[in-house]
């Protein structure tokens, strides 16, 4: 299998972290204000950075997929059970970043062609794409990331000068806390990390693309999730078509965040035919990830997509517990390789997890859920492991 290189998995995760999914989720925190805003949206992507920087070593050092590695804590038929959670996931973030763009389009457009239209050519062009085998996509990720860089330094000094209206502007958001917003901000990461280790494990510098990818990916999230923060500030919404328009970016700014989104939806649906590969290796990565990209492309026009916040703890709530069980199993227990085929003490320690999670978010600590949840999760593992003389 061909290696990739340091500059093309560089370009990808700044092309992912540059994406309209970010500055929609820095939107959501806006209820909390400005100062407390930007702290939750700092600590929960340190947070989630570490996170994503811990699962990409363990792909990188085993050379083995994101599923594959689950494998090592839950067995190959456990590791299924992720993949199938992981293709759901993934393809409803397709569809909803192909939804959004849509309307980002038939903003900039003035409704020359209604919003299912432009979801399906959207989702056309991503197939196209993928069928192509991704021709030139380091290239399209680096030209559309850095114009929107730019861009966005442009948008930020605009909402800057309005810092008046910021901080006078009444709010409409839900009740958010300190702990929430935390978690709202390290669920973007979070649901990178079933599918980080599939490039980490094929890269030609597994440990140098790892660091740089969770630094490029970190920093570009933060950013984007600032801006979401203080355009709804500015507007008194987060209604994210709305948030653009009204603080400049306008026509040509929006078609790169839709450029943007594509190589985003690209790296989605690929991650979800390797994905899929763990459950079954009849069918190739391309043809599975065509398969992802239809079902999406139909969920975007047909699925109403609310509820954006709640599907973010949703995420957070499956793929912390797993993250935990892996990371304490690799990293501390050193279990390096699968030893059975399904490990029920796994998969119920998981389902413990996500019933934690939930009761953690609705106590509401400093932290969020996540950090309580990883140590609670981690102490059980080591001693019930050690106690059975693993590790």
């Amino acid at each position: 299998m061909k290696k990739t290189s340091l500059l093309n998995n560089t370009a990808m995760w700044l092309g992912a972290s540059i994406s309209i999914a970010e500055i929609m989720s820095g939107a959501y925190i806006a209820g909390i204000g400005l100062k407390r805003g930007l702290a939750a949206i700092f600590i929960g992507h340190i947070i989630g950075g570490l996170l994503f920087y811990l699962c990409g070593r363990i792909g990188g050092e085993s050379g083995r997929s994101s599923m594959d590695c689950a494998a090592f804590s839950f067995g190959t038929q456990g590791a299924g059970v992720f993949a199938c959670i992981n293709v759901l996931q993934l393809t409803a973030w397709t569809a909803i970043m192909l939804h959004v763009s849509a309307q980002a389009l038939t903003t900039i457009t003035s409704g020359l062609f209604p919003t299912w239209a432009w979801c399906l050519l959207i989702g056309l062009s991503v197939m196209a794409w993928v069928f192509a085998g991704g021709a030139e996509i380091s290239r399209i990720n680096l030209l559309a990331s850095t114009l929107l860089l730019v861009l966005t330094f442009v948008m930020c000094q605009h909402v800057l000068q309005s810092g008046n209206g910021i901080a006078e502007t009444v709010l409409h958001f839900n009740d958010l806390t300190f702990g929430s917003a935390i978690e709202l901000s390290l669920a973007l990461p979070l649901s990178w990390i079933p599918l980080v280790a599939d490039y980490s494990s094929k890269a030609k510098q597994p440990h140098a693309t790892n660091c740089l990818g969770t630094l490029t990916y970190t920093v570009g999230s933060i950013w984007m999730y600032s801006i979401g923060l203080m355009a709804a500030l500015y507007c008194g919404h987060s209604d994210i078509i709305q948030l653009l328009v009204r603080t400049g970016i306008i026509r040509i700014p929006l078609l790169i965040v839709v450029l943007a989104t594509m190589t985003t939806t690209f790296i989605e649906a690929c991650s979800a035919g390797i994905s899929a590969q763990t459950i079954s290796k009849r069918y190739s990565v391309r043809f599975l990830a065509l398969v992802v990209l239809i079902l999406a492309t139909i969920a975007s026009i047909f699925v109403p997509l609310e509820q954006y916040d709640q599907f973010l703890f949703l995420i957070a709530s499956v793929f912390s517990p797993m993250a935990a069980i892996m990371i304490t199993d690799y990293f501390l227990l050193k279990k390096h390789q699968t030893e059975q085929i399904l490990d029920l003490g796994s998969m119920l320690l998981w389902a413990v997890g996500f019933v934690l999670y939930w009761l953690l978010v609705s106590i509401s600590g400093a932290v969020g859920s996540t950090v309580p949840l990883f140590l609670i999760l981690g102490v059980i593992r080591f001693v019930t492991e050690k106690l059975r003389g693993v590790g």
